[in-house]
């Protein structure tokens, strides 16, 4: 196209494409060669001839006495005419004289006439330079000649030894027949020389020996005699000159003696060291050359806009080839599905197949479990879904042992054990197996408690994964080097440096100067105290109310280092979010977006494998010590052997920006010698607060060609800054465009048709694939093609300061409009929070109207209950209702106390109440389940214990009076049946009971996976209905949780998981952990969220009148001792409201004790005959005469309300 668009200019309405007249287009181009002539290169003339009028050139031309030369012609010939004239005058001179010379001869040849006319010049000059020497005055008396010339011989022969002055020093000297002698001898000498050297010459194959010329030989070895006394000292120099031989003649059979030649002489001696890149470059340059000749014609025809024509047709073609691709494999194998038929016939046990599957599609509820299915119908599930995503737990649980895949991919290899991964190994054909060694190694899921506890987590070990057999099994391996997930090469660089060794393909961003991207550190004043750090969690939990208020449009995930900063970062979250509508807002908004694909979350190291977010918040926990001050070096998890992979999870989770909040510089930290997790930790801190360490910080790279350095001027005299090879870590910009107008980073990239383009393996990489990553992360681009440029250097620079105009006009539009987006999400999360906040009030005042309708009605159904089914609560009904303050009013209000958060915890534990009221619908399957697992948890000690008979019934009086008379069998008459059946042997009647209660319950309709865990919440309270928990029943539920998969992996078990494991850690469960195992049953049992329909477990009398009355307690210089789960929030933090008021908090009951605190939730954890051995203590201190009262949880919130005001 751009030929015929040339054609087209030149020939004009002649050319008319392939319609166009050759014979015209000939007369045509006659035409213009005979003006070209005529014109003599005058280009006025030419114009004249070619475009003016031609009837007054053919009437010139007509004239019948026109010479046929042109006058400049006539001139220019007449000059040459004379040159000759003068030429032939001197010839007749040069002749005239010789022929003087020849006058005896007849005849005479050219060429000895031209001898003649040479030694005639050299006569005369020898003649002029020996007139004017000092030998002509010397000689000038002397007649005869034949002396001067012995004595010329004589000196000629002298000059030609190796030293003159010796050989005139000897004719002085010696006798004639002397010197004769000596001469003999030396020539004898020469001689045997000379053979020798022959010899040698023809044994080394120099080109000399050759002929047989002695003397030549002689002289060539000569000039190598330094060459040859080196040899002589080295042995190893006749490998390199038999090597050196070797590669003249591979050269010289590639047609390159020439270079050989040259190499080998003294001219190119200088230049040996340079041969490598003499002969790359002669051979570039015969390829050019010989691509020149075969493809220049056709490489002509394409300029900068084809090429960018084509690339574009490139990327467009392999992205439909991509799609076509799906949809060709997606019709394949619709086109050949033939799933088998089976089995429809007789029983429906004996379906198979699609029988079976089109007989389950057409039931309301199926009867036949998953692996009963893939037995049974297998091959046509596989037929009509080929791929299959699964567990390994899944696999374990669902498919039978001949269930096998033609492929199987395990992915995240690193986390799964050879033990896990088995299961799906055996049934593949082929197998694949993705991860990555330098993330976590597999933890097992019941022992992540080590990790947090302060004195064991530096000691733990990792379990080998199936990654790391398969790496040292299989092959080949592939490792994945582009990292797309972070949009600034910041977040990656620590882990690509001191992880993967520099190996990642890192994307350079255009926004690199954005301060809403890459790492962020900010110093807290805080301290590590117990595995804790209090200001840390506060000082986060503040970032993260900021940021879901002012970037709702990103998403956020916070982090920390354990699971006990994880529990109290979530306690300090929880509390501010009551506070702040906008965050409610935010969490429902990430929660519903893409199924809740980047909902907020708050995980440890342990457990952020595999999340990303826009923004990863960290909390580093590790600080000074309180008491000391110093910063110690045990840092858990980080010290281990994999401490370094953990911190590699942790730094790669973000996409845009990690901001890391910390109680430590990098200088607290002592590296030298420790754990390489150590070392990353401190280069984390460094690198976050510096933005450099080591060779990480970006640098200004050098240019490719001259070509790039031109360009780069073009750009800097426009008043831009180019920045060359923008990018590490294999992945550069040629050049990256900067403004000062613009502080945020790159507003343009320009390409060169340079290195990175020419590199790429592909066109999909080279020309849609490297594209579309960095356009994805905020890149413009501008070609400019190195052909363009040399045709068209001015237009090109044109074309790139119009480019640079644009860019930075559109970086200006888009961060205008990115700034607008944004303040219309933050107008929308505010709009969505005042929402939140009306919708929340709404519910509350409803959840307040329906608590004191069910209050009343509780009342009036206490009236008519038998007494002992009417076992007050411990401190319940002494405690008055509170009313939490309306949600608008405390937005508007000043920020809350600690205090009235915690009246605003306690209203919500009475809402709680409420719930579990309203939850007596609770139909009798729960009922059952929870009953049978009480009966089971009674048993587990495989006896009947003190206590246990009397809670045991009082528990089924609690269960009668909750569930009311629902026209069924009592839970009391039928212990009471059973026992009477068992003839009072109580274990034999919950024998009894509990097989009857399975039989009742085992309906596989009515299955489902809440009855497995309302059986554990029974199971548990049976267990601790006596008041205490042996080390048997702790092993016991420790079976329970490994045995069942939904106990292991439902998560409102996780916390009792970890006190039980840890309890049982050292097989030694001492009454501290016992009192912790009992105080995490305690929460469960009476958590309303647990769908069990039980709201309690047992009654308690209570040990004392309790103070209810805020105005009864003093703080000043008292001692108060917590017991119970409190719902005020952590124990450090009320400890420290107590301390503020001038009280004091200890753990333990002493004769100091003023008052012993008891939380909300302690009627459902202590049992009629047993209080919990803080309160056991407490009585028997009060029985001996020590002042000390009880006093509920809500009063200390009242007090502390009361002293705040």
């Amino acid at each position: 196209m751009a030929a015929d668009t040339r054609l087209s200019t030149q020939l004009g309405t002649f050319f008319k494409g392939v319609d166009s007249d050759p014979e015209l287009l000939d007369a045509l181009a006659a035409f213009h060669e005979t003006v070209g002539q005529l014109s003599q290169g005058d280009d006025r003339l030419r114009y004249a001839l070619e475009t003016g009028p031609l009837q007054s050139l053919r009437d010139l031309v007509a004239e019948a006495d026109m010479p046929p030369t042109s006058l400049t012609g006539l001139v220019a010939q007449l000059s040459s005419a004379e040159e000759q004239l003068d030429a032939a005058r001197s010839e007749r001179e040069v002749a005239s004289t010789l022929c003087l010379s020849f006058k005896e001869r007849s005849s005479l040849d050219a060429a000895l006439i031209e001898q003649a006319r040479t030694a005639r010049a050299q006569r005369a000059e020898a003649h002029q330079a020996a007139g004017r020497s000092r030998a002509a005055e010397l000689l000038a008396g002397i007649e005869s000649t034949d002396a001067i010339r012995s004595a010329i011989l004589l000196a000629e022969a002298i000059a030609q030894l190796p030293q003159p002055r010796a050989g005139i020093s000897l004719m002085r000297r010696g006798a004639d027949a002397s010197l004769i002698e000596e001469a003999d001898r030396v020539f004898a000498c020469h001689a045997e020389l000379a053979k020798e050297a022959t010899a040698v010459a023809g044994e080394i194959a120099l080109p000399c020996s050759e002929t047989d010329d002695a003397e030549l030989a002689l002289h060539a070895l000569a000039h190598r005699v330094p060459d040859l006394q080196d040899a002589a000292r080295r042995s190893e120099g006749l490998v390199d000159q038999a090597r050196l031989l070797r590669a003249l003649a591979a050269l010289e059979a590639r047609g390159l003696q020439p270079l050989t030649d040259w190499v080998q002489s003294e001219d190119g001696h200088s230049h040996r060291a340079h041969l490598p890149e003499i002969v790359e470059a002669i051979y570039a340059r015969s390829l050019t050359d010989h691509v020149q000749a075969r493809f220049g014609r056709t490489l002509d025809t394409y300029d900068g806009a084809d090429l960018d024509r084509l690339r574009r047709d490139i990327a467009r073609i392999d992205r439909e080839l991509t799609n076509l691709s799906r949809l060709a494999i997606r019709e394949e194998l619709i086109e050949n599905s033939h799933p088998p038929a089976g089995n429809n016939k007789g029983r429906v046990s004996s379906y198979t197949e699609m029988g079976l599957i089109n007989h389950q599609m057409q039931l309301m509820r199926n009867r036949v479990s998953a692996r009963d299915l893939t037995a049974r119908a297998g091959a046509a599930l596989l037929d009509l879904k080929p791929c299959w995503m699964m567990s390994p737990l899944a696999v374990a649980q669902y498919l039978h042992g001949n269930f096998t895949f033609d492929l199987v991919v395990i992915d995240e290899a690193s986390q799964m054990t050879p033990e896990n991964a088995l299961g799906a190994l055996m049934r593949a054909r082929q197998v694949v197996i993705v991860g990555d060694t330098k993330q976590l190694p597999p933890t097992n899921f019941f022992s992540k408690v080590l990790d947090d506890a302060d004195e064991d987590e530096d000691v733990r070990t990792d379990s080998e994964s199936i990654l790391d057999m398969a790496n040292t099994t299989f092959t080949p391996v592939r490792q994945l080097r582009w990292h797309y997930r972070s949009r600034h090469p910041n977040l990656i660089a620590i882990s690509n440096k001191m992880v993967y060794d520099g190996q990642l393909t890192i994307f350079p961003a255009a926004r690199d100067g954005d301060p809403e991207l890459g790492v962020e550190l900010v110093k807290v004043e805080g301290e590590y105290r117990k595995g804790r750090n209090i200001p840390e969690a506060r000082a986060i939990v503040a970032g993260a109310i900021q940021h879901m208020r002012d970037h709702p449009e990103r998403s956020l995930g916070l982090a920390t280092m354990n699971k006990d900063q994880t529990e109290l970062i979530v306690t300090e979250f929880e509390r501010e979010r009551a506070r702040n509508p906008h965050v409610e807002a935010y969490i429902e908004r990430w929660a519903e977006k893409d199924d809740g694909l980047e909902e907020f979350f708050v995980k440890n190291l342990e457990t952020i494998q595999g999340d990303e977010r826009d923004v990863i918040m960290i909390s580093t926990l590790y600080g000074p010590d309180p008491e000391t001050g110093k910063t110690y070096q045990r840092f858990g998890p980080v010290n281990s052997v994999h401490g370094h992979r953990r911190l590699n999870v942790l730094f790669s989770r973000a996409k845009e920006k990690i901001v890391t909040y910390s109680s430590m510089v990098p200088t607290d930290i002592q590296a030298d010698g420790k754990a390489y997790g150590v070392q990353m930790l401190r280069a984390w801190l460094e690198f976050s607060r510096t933005g450099q360490l080591g060779d990480i910080q970006v640098e200004r790279g050098e240019t490719d060609s001259p070509f790039e350095d031109f360009v780069i001027s073009q750009i800097e005299a426009a008043g831009y800054e180019a920045v060359p090879q923008v990018g590490a870590s294999g992945f550069k910009i040629d050049i990256g465009v900067r403004h000062p107008d613009w502080p945020y980073g790159f507003i343009l990239a320009v390409e060169c048709d340079g290195a990175p383009y020419h590199s790429a393996r592909s066109s999909r990489d080279r020309d849609r694939l490297r594209q579309q990553v960095l356009e994805g992360l905020g890149w413009h681009f501008h070609r400019i093609w190195s052909t363009d440029w040399f045709r068209d250097p001015r237009g090109q620079i044109e074309k790139l300061r119009a480019a640079l105009d644009a860019a930075l006009v559109r970086a200006k539009t888009e961060e205008a409009e990115r700034q607008r987006a944004r303040a219309e999400a933050v107008e929308r999360a505010r709009r969505a929070a005042e929402e939140a906040a009306a919708r929340a009030a709404e519910a509350e005042a409803a959840a307040k109207a329906e608590a004191a309708e069910e209050a009343e009605a509780k009342k009036a159904a206490a009236k008519t209950d038998p007494a002992d089914a009417r076992q007050g609560r411990l401190f319940e009904e002494a405690a008055p209702t509170f009313t939490s303050p309306d949600t608008a009013e405390v937005e508007k209000g000043p920020k809350a106390s600690l205090s009235e958060q915690a009246l605003a915890r306690i209203e919500q534990w009475r809402e709680d109440q409420a719930y579990d009221c309203f939850n007596r619908t609770a139909t009798t399957r729960k009922r059952g389940f929870y009953w049978l697992g009480f009966l089971e948890g009674v048993a587990a000690s495989d006896g009947i214990e003190e206590g246990e008979s009397d809670a045991l019934f009082a528990e089924a009086r609690e269960i009668d009076a909750f569930f009311g008379d629902a026209g069924e069998s009592q839970v009391t008459d039928m212990l009471a049946k059973a026992l009477e059946d068992a003839d009072g042997d109580l274990m034999t009647a919950i024998s009894i009971q509990c097989d009857a209660l399975r039989e009742s319950l085992a309906d596989p309709e009515l299955a489902a996976e809440k009855d497995v865990i309302n059986t554990f919440l029974g199971f548990c309270s049976g267990i601790i209905c006596d008041g205490r928990i042996t080390s048997t029943e702790a092993r016991k539920i420790h079976a329970r949780f490994h045995s069942d998969p939904t106990l292991a992996q439902s998560p409102i078990f996780a916390h009792l998981r970890w006190a039980v494991d840890k309890a049982l850690a050292d097989a030694v469960l001492d009454e501290e952990e016992a009192e912790e195992i009992r105080e995490w049953i305690a929460e469960l049992v009476t958590d309303g969220h647990a769908d069990t329909g039980i709201a309690n477990i047992g009654g308690v009398l209570s040990p004392t009148d309790p103070i209810t009355d805020s105005g009864a307690i003093d703080l000043e210089g008292k001692v108060f001792v917590l017991t119970g789960k409190m719902s005020m929030g952590p124990r450090s933090l009320i400890g420290d409201e107590i301390a503020r008021r001038g009280g004091m908090l200890k753990n333990t009951v002493t004769d100091e004790t003023d008052y012993v605190v008891v939380s909300n939730t302690a009627s459902r954890h202590w049992k009629t005959t047993h209080y919990g051995t803080k309160i056991e203590a407490a009585l028997k201190k009060i029985e001996a005469g020590h002042a000390m009262r009880f006093v509920a949880e809500h009063a200390l919130a009242n007090t502390l309300v009361r002293l705040d005001a």
